[in-house]
Order: C-alpha cells, then structure tokens, then sequence
C-alpha cells in the first residue's frame, strides 16, 4: 500500500466460509455507462481466510468480486468512500456464461431460472435496468412476472444494453431498500447486449442479505448509536427504523438502519465508518417522505454526530413530527 489513499477492507466468502483468490474490483459508477467494457478504478485479490484489502481515494464505488464460475455483488453498492471502510462483505454465488440464440425480430428477450442454493427459487421477480451507477434502487425499466416453482423467468426486450437483476423481500413488498433476510441476485455479465433476433439465456443465483448480527462478525470495530424514537408528546414510538444518513436534510438511501422499534421504542445502529453522519426515524422507507406521514429527527443534535469505529452514542432520542 502506498498510504495516499483510504482503505476499504473486507471479506470474500463462500458459503459462510472465506475464500481465498478471488479478485475484488472497485468501478467509478460513471464507468459503466455508454454500454463499453468498464475499467476498475483498483483491484485486489482476496487472501487468506478470504481477507482482501485495497486504497482508493475518496469517491463513490461499484464493488464486485470474480472467480472462475463465480461472482459477489457488493450490496451497499455504490460505496462511498469517504473515509476508511472495514468489514465489508462479498458472498460469492454460482455463475454461468449467457449463450445467445436466434429468434424472430421482436422477439428478443433474457430467460432462465433464478437459483437460491442452486435450487428454483419461487416468487422472485427480475428487472432491466438501464443503468448501474445508483445501485439498482429506483425504478426499473422492464421486469418480468414473478417466478413460479420452477424458478424460470423471461423477460421481453428490445435490442441494447441492460443490468439484470433479481429480487425478493422477506415482507413481500414491492418497493423500498432491501433489508436482512431478503434475496437478490445479479446477473454477471455487466452489461449484458441484447442483440436484434437473439435471445439471451443465463440463471441467476441468488443471496440473502446478512443479519446485522452477521455483518458484524467481519467487523473489527464498529460504531454504534442506541436510543429511543418518541412521539411528539414523550411517548416510545413502534414500528419505526432509525436511519443514518451522509446529508443533514436526510435525503437519498440511509447509510443503515435499525430494526424496526418495538413497543419500548429503542433501537440499535452498528456502522463501521468514519465521519459525520446524521440521525433520523422512518415508518416507510423507499422514497421521500410524503405529507401527513411522521418522521423523526435526533434531538438536540442537527449538526450531526461524529462516528469512529469504536465510538458508542446512548441515551439519544428521535422525536417524531409529521411531514407537511
């Protein structure tokens, strides 16, 4: 390492284990636009027990890791990089290439199965996306019906270029940020071309994103904020997340977020970054906050909170208002 850069640590596994040599890859988001061959911004390759360590400067970052019949999709992506970044974790699943076949004009489409644990994974819906920059949150371009028992999808589309997804909710719902216990999967070849009179045919493994519990494991220091979220009138408030955010009007997709509060209000937050962040409370999360709708923000503490690994904050209250 040569020092002039942050660092971003973290662990390639398989299966709950580490994995050693598969490479990681850090893409500017910019560079997967214009449909071309993206250029890694840095590499490294993971080392014993799966560790795997490089420096960037600071900036926003696609995560991903290879290995021969295998791929990882960082899941916060992008990254920002504003600081150093420790425990990040990349689970490697089963990939195939994608083989092409002729079909009639008009015709073009992307099918296969969707895999969790390499068996069909029902109820899961896949998506086109135009572009890869933002990490896939938002609306999508195409998507197809959700998947029967045998894990099949297809998905109609027109000749260009795409980034397939998959996706499924613990909840069942639709929309808002993936959260512990939901499945998502990415389809390797980023970008994948639709060519006129082809069909595109690949399965798509899925994973299921990690308990926070589990996150922390690969933590080797992590910050944590604890408290209460509360109504107006003093009282603890259920049903809530609090959710850090990079911004003090708390705009865009939370840093991270709780569980949601039960009857006593409290909530637990535990981040391995480094910087100054900002506290707030959501009932529903995927899109700004509409009128009418309570949210919250921390008490006596709009500057924000300077977060260290390491550093614990307690007793902090979120106060609700409702939205105008």
């Amino acid at each position: 390492m040569t020092g002039s850069g942050l660092i971003v640590e973290g662990l390639v596994s398989l299966e709950n284990r580490g994995f050693t040599g598969a490479r990681v890859y850090a893409y500017l988001p910019e560079s997967f636009t214009g449909g071309g061959e993206p250029v890694p911004a840095g590499t490294a390759e993971s080392g014993v027990n799966g560790r795997f360590s490089m420096e960037l400067p600071e900036g926003k970052y696609i995560l991903l890791a290879r290995a021969p019949g295998k791929f990882a999709w960082f899941g916060r992506n992008p990254l920002k990089v504003s600081a150093h970044q420790r425990g990040l974790s990349l689970p490697l699943v089963a990939a195939e290439g994608v083989t092409t076949a002729a079909v009639a004009e008009g015709e073009e489409n992307i099918r296969g199965r969707v895999l969790l644990g390499g068996k069909p994974a029902a109820g899961v819906r896949v998506s086109a996306h135009l572009r890869a920059d933002a990490g896939f949150r938002g609306q999508p371009y195409a998507s197809s019906a959700l998947t029967a028992s045998d894990g099949e999808y297809k998905l109609a589309l027109d000749p260009g270029v795409y980034f397939i997804t998959a996706r499924k909710r613990a909840t069942g719902l639709e929309v808002g940020p993936l959260t512990p216990g939901d499945l998502f999967g990415v389809l390797p070849e980023l970008p994948l071309k639709v060519g006129r009179g082809k069909e595109q045919k690949s399965d798509i493994e899925l994973v299921e994103l990690p308990s926070y519990e589990q996150q922390a494991r690969y933590r080797t220091r992590f910050a944590k904020l604890e408290g209460t979220i509360r109504t107006g009138e003093g009282n603890p408030a259920e049903g809530f997340r609090a959710c850090l955010y990079d911004n003090p009007r708390m705009l865009g997709e939370p840093l991270a977020i709780s569980a949601p509060t039960g009857p006593d209000g409290r909530f637990t937050i535990s981040v391995s970054v480094v910087g100054r962040y900002y506290l707030g409370a959501r009932e529903h999360l995927g899109g700004p906050p509409v009128s009418g709708e309570r949210v919250g923000f921390a008490r006596d503490a709009p500057e924000g909170y300077e977060i260290a690994p390491g550093k614990v904050f307690e007793s902090l209250e979120v106060i609700l208002v409702v939205a105008p």
